[in-house]
């Protein structure tokens, strides 16, 4: 609800201001400006074709004018909220990050070939993703491999600094095939952890389309 509310308060001020700025502006073209000719068309010639046409002008801006607003304010209005609604959207789902897209599925977006015999390696992806996941770009959550009742936890930036893919989730669907990933030399971490997970949104930001 808050959020319509949001997209639909912000329209009624764009509508505002595109309607209310304008007609204070042709307010004066069609209000003031013709009604003085028509008085002094009609002062000086009387009934005569100058303040006759005078009179038809001043009464045929109206519907131009109304026509004008009709055709040219809606759409504006229209394109401005869609441009709110899609920030929006945007914002509320940065700011809801969960976990919902598995490391397999995620890899395969990143490198579709990653389980054909024709991928000679997976340094090349996994070093892009591990530095997403270092700098903290990407948010990763996983169960720790000792304790299968254990539900997903973060994981902290700091660990996928010495850490590696064990690539077993390319081979298996089941979040209990064995550790996903384990650090290097077990120096700094000596945590594994399985069923890897990440967001999908704020995966999608950073690889739109598979490389």
């Amino acid at each position: 609800m808050g959020y319509w509310k949001t997209v639909s308060g912000k329209s009624a001020r764009l509508a505002g201001k595109a309607i209310g700025v304008d007609s204070r502006e042709r307010l004066v073209v069609a209000i003031l400006i013709p009604m003085i000719a028509s008085a002094l068309a009609f002062y000086f010639f009387g009934a005569s074709p100058a303040s006759l046409l005078t009179i038809i002008v001043t009464f045929g801006i109206w519907p131009a004018l109304f026509l004008l607003k009709f055709f040219t304010v809606p759409p504006l209005i229209y394109g401005e909220q869609l441009s709110q609604i899609e920030a929006l959207r945007e914002e509320r789902e940065l700011t809801d990050v969960v976990p919902n897209w598995s490391i397999k599925d995620l890899y395969l977006h990143v490198d579709p070939n990653a389980c054909s015999q024709d991928n000679p390696s997976f340094e090349p992806t996994d070093i892009e993703i591990l530095d997403k996941l270092a700098t903290g770009r990407l948010l990763a959550w996983g169960r720790p491999v000792e304790d299968y009742a254990t539900a997903l936890r973060p994981i902290p930036r700091t660990y996928w600094e010495d850490a590696q893919f064990t690539h077993i989730f390319l081979l298996s669907d089941e979040p209990t095939s064995g550790p996903h990933v384990v650090t290097l030399w077990h120096v700094r971490n000596a945590e594994e952890y399985r069923d890897l997970k990440v967001n999908k949104a704020q995966a999608l930001r950073l690889w739109p389309t598979a490389s």
